[in-house]
């Protein structure tokens, strides 16, 4: 019996080990994915997408900006207080040392001009407004800003890029404010004029300055201006005012100031507010036309020596933080939604007012074209329309 049982068992275990045998393997255990360095979550370890070849790009040009390091611009409008705000944006956010030839619209123009006939540009950049870039375009190179790219076109007030059509100006701001401005020790308020046809007036004969007409520039823009609103007729009535004629927008101001004339006809923004700060005897009037708008542009310069530096300056200007700098100058940004802090109560109170007429591409050739055909200097400084 006891043999039996101790067969029995032999058996079982032998079949037992057969069976075991014959099972199938269990898979070896997988080993767990090394763990994330810590302070960093596995969707951070994950490697980033690649960036668009856009931006990738965009990414070599503000590289070797950087290497450039300057920028040189040619402006109208780089008032000092401007220069120091967007001039320290670059130079924080890029450092690129930024450049400045400060100077009436004419004279930065010739300047191209005689840089490229000579074959040794300096400039990088011309900032003038919109009128100023015709006599020049041969020198202006296309330029398409990311930031003007990738901004949905309904958050601009005016699209940079669509001034243009080749894209050589690229609209940066708007000049609001050309306005005329009186001598308030001399001009009482019961004698302000409500419109500009008060001031074909005899009363103010003599008493008024404007800019040189016989140029691109504000005296032509508010002779464009005023042609369109009242025709012809107006200018031939006012060739009989003596008008002064001034070279700068800086003389328009000061003769004011001073007391020379009574009033300008019109005053460039960029130019009045220093004097408005330092309490000068000078104050706008709001006529009832409203206001003239030209386009502020920016132009990449053909040769430029920093080229790389010059694209990532007008790139700058068209974001937030740069737009937000244009109230400085006394211009209005072209972007939506920019928070304005004008540098003096009178250019808010100009702001303000309207209505406001703009000016595109077509109508900046035609103003060109009258003064390249000198007609405002003929009716003017000649008075043909007066005989």
């Amino acid at each position: 019996m006891l043999k039996l049982l101790f067969k029995g068992k032999v058996v079982a275990v032998l079949l037992a080990l057969v069976f075991v045998a014959c099972a199938p393997a269990r898979p070896a255990p997988v080993a767990p994915p090394p763990a994330a360095p810590a302070g960093v979550t596995p969707t951070q370890a994950a490697p980033a997408a690649a960036k668009p070849a856009e931006e990738v790009e965009w990414d070599k040009v503000v590289a070797a900006a950087k290497k450039e390091g300057k920028v040189t611009v040619y402006s109208t409008f780089a008032t000092p207080e401007w220069q120091r705000v967007f001039g320290g944006l670059m130079k924080t956010k890029y450092g690129i040392t930024v450049e400045w030839l400060f100077g009436i619209g004419a004279a930065n123009a010739e300047k191209v001009k005689v840089e490229h006939d000579a074959g040794q540009v300096v400039g990088d950049i011309y900032h003038a407004g919109a009128a100023g870039f015709v006599p020049i375009t041969k020198y202006l190179v296309p330029f398409d800003p990311p930031e003007a790219r990738k901004t949905a076109k309904d958050a601009w007030h005016l699209v940079p890029t669509t001034y243009d059509s080749d894209k050589r100006v690229l609209a940066v701001s708007l000049a609001l404010g050309l306005t005329p401005w009186v001598n308030t020790n001399l001009v009482k308020p019961q004698d302000y004029p409500k419109s500009f046809r008060d001031l074909l007036d005899p009363k103010w004969k003599g008493k008024m300055n404007l800019q040189d007409t016989t140029f691109a520039g504000g005296g032509s823009r508010i002779f464009y201006w005023l042609s369109k609103v009242y025709g012809l007729s107006f200018w031939e009535q006012m060739a009989r005012q003596n008008i002064v004629f001034v070279r700068t927008y800086s003389d328009q101001v000061n003769r004011v100031v001073a007391g020379e004339d009574p009033l300008s006809m019109y005053v460039n923004p960029p130019y009045v507010i220093e004097s408005a700060k330092a309490r000068a005897p000078i104050e706008p009037l709001l006529l009832t036309e409203g206001l003239a708008a030209p386009t502020i542009g920016m132009s990449l310069l053909l040769n430029s020596p920093h080229a790389n530096a010059a694209k990532v300056f007008i790139n700058e200007a068209l974001t937030e933080q740069g737009q937000a700098t244009m109230p400085v100058i006394g211009y209005s940004p072209i972007r939506k939604g920019v928070k304005t802090e004008w540098p003096h109560p009178s250019i808010a109170k100009i702001m303000a007012h309207g209505p406001v007429t703009t000016f595109d591409l077509a109508s900046d050739r035609e103003h060109d074209k009258q003064i390249s055909d000198k007609v405002s200097a003929r009716m003017l400084r000649l008075g043909e329309f007066a005989k």
